[in-house]
């Protein structure tokens, strides 16, 4: 199901991607694109924000997740080879993650991310044991039906000491679950898109906690502001980074 508002944003942020390259393409740019590695002039607006790169797409969360890998903020140490990727559709986080030597893309529905070579996977069914040395989720637990039973999997998946980096969209309320007995015009209506069955709040953290996660809270308000305004960066994107405790703290 595709809305109408959803159609009329992604017909504005078109036209805001054609008209930002062509600024950038003749005035050059004092904006940079760390996804691609490119000076753009503006980023184009989706909805009613600055948000994507004219040339790879990128979105401000995908932009500030490789500033905190570039920065070392979310470490890939060199023993973090093994790497699950859900729905990776990031570019600049794929060529980053497919330089590791055991990286997984995969998703439900795997077709949809043709750039790199994914397989499927049920989150709600995976019984992966200390497989991964990272998990990376960027807007998919407000899809999943249940999260309970999808943070015990993913904490069950990681090895000792290994990392969950979630990402999701975040409001200034408590977190509201909504789940599938709600229609698609409803859940559009509380969470801002139909396939969408919570709203996460700060409160995520407690959650990731209670699945013996240690979670830390990374906030992209929380990057120097010259930093924050060259990438285009958005206050609202948040990563959450939940370390398995290792064997030798048990």
């Amino acid at each position: 199901m595709i809305s109408l508002k959803r159609i009329r944003k992604g017909g504005i942020s078109r036209v805001s991607r054609m008209v930002a390259l062509t600024q950038t393409k003749l005035t050059g740019g004092t904006q940079f694109c760390n996804a691609c590695n490119k000076a753009v002039a503006r980023f184009y607006n989706y909805g009613s924000r600055p948000w994507g790169c004219p040339y790879c797409q990128s979105s401000t969360r995908e932009r500030f997740v490789i500033e905190l890998i570039d920065q070392g903020v979310l470490a890939l140490r060199d023993d973090m080879q093994s790497l699950l990727h859900v729905a990776p559709s990031e570019i600049g986080i794929i060529n980053r993650f497919q330089m590791r030597e055991d990286y997984h893309p995969v998703d439900l529905f795997p077709n949809l991310y043709p750039a790199v070579a994914t397989k499927p996977i049920d989150l709600m069914d995976m019984n992966d044991s200390e497989r991964y040395d990272v998990v990376y989720l960027s807007h998919v637990m407000e899809h999943v039906p249940d999260d309970t039973i999808v943070f015990s999997n993913l904490h069950r998946s990681l090895k000792a000491g290994g990392q969950a980096w979630i990402l999701v969209p975040i409001w200034d309320q408590p977190t509201k679950h909504g789940g599938l007995k709600m229609s698609a015009r409803e859940r559009e209506q509380h969470f801002g898109q139909w396939d969408h069955v919570r709203q996460y709040g700060a409160d995520l953290k407690q959650k990731m906690e209670s699945h013996g996660f240690c979670v830390d809270v990374h906030k992209a308000e929380q990057i120097d502001p010259k930093t924050f305004s060259r990438l285009g960066l958005h206050r609202d994107d948040w990563v959450f980074c939940g370390t398995k405790a290792s064997k030798d703290h048990r």
